[in-house]
């Protein structure tokens, strides 16, 4: 892992709609190096999801700054936006958001259809990505013929197609069973090794050991960062 910093977030602050001044996320500042691991843990409705929004650009915060590659995205138009999201970073949501039209391979190579990759390119990428997420032979299928974890799958082969320098996941496990967890897990575990920077919602302790730093969220604030060390003492307590 490298110490140049990937993601900065300063005074990040996010209000609800509405007459009356209330904030769902409230003076956010971090900072993730590159080829670091972050997760993000804490109760529900607690701003879990809409910080990851926040992050990849698809909600605009009220006030603070986000710094991707030192790209500050309020000085970016939606175009310039979009543009760049496709190539900075990878999204994991916990909605599928798969197009019920396309086949699964369509789905997953949409990113790379925006940015005008070839046809042979895409092909491979997408078998490589279903071999490997256990899903070889559902290139041709519909959305509607896939279970809920074949779907979930398909979101991550969405989100790595484009092979994003960095990663955004909302609780990617979640809809998996043990085997086909344990498959996104040895996935993961490689992402790390290419040293892609993740930001991840997840309780899933086989992916919170492969974490660096550990941030509890709670009613809109970062109330604690936990390092490597602490992390690591206190799963072996566990």
């Amino acid at each position: 892992m490298g110490e140049v910093t990937h993601v900065e977030i300063e005074g990040l602050e996010r209000m609800r709609s509405g007459t009356i001044r209330t904030l769902d996320v409230k003076n956010i500042n971090l900072d993730v190096k590159r080829g670091e691991w972050l997760f993000i843990v804490g109760p529900s409705h607690s701003g879990k999801t809409l910080l990851l929004n926040l992050i990849g650009g698809f909600l605009r915060p009220s006030s603070g700054s986000i710094r991707i590659d030192g790209q500050d995205f309020a000085q970016m138009n939606e175009d310039q936006l979009a543009s760049f999201r496709r190539k900075a970073l990878g999204y994991i949501p916990q909605e599928y958001r798969l197009l019920c039209h396309l086949s699964v391979a369509e789905n997953i190579c949409l990113p790379m259809t925006f940015e005008s990759y070839s046809k042979e390119n895409c092909t491979r990428k997408v078998m490589q990505l279903l071999k490997e997420l256990g899903l070889e032979g559902k290139a041709d299928n519909l959305p509607s013929e896939l279970s809920e974890g074949e779907k979930q799958r398909v979101v991550i082969a969405r989100a790595l197609v484009n092979s994003p320098p960095l990663l955004l996941a909302d609780e990617p496990t979640s809809n998996l069973d043990l085997e086909t967890g344990a498959n996104v897990i040895r996935l993961f575990q490689k992402l790390k090794n290419q040293h892609v920077t993740l930001i991840c919602v997840s309780h899933d302790i086989r992916l919170i050991r492969l974490s660096h730093k550990i941030a509890r969220i709670e009613n809109g604030q970062i109330t604690r960062i936990d390092e490597q060390r602490e992390i690591v003492a206190n799963l072996r307590r566990s």
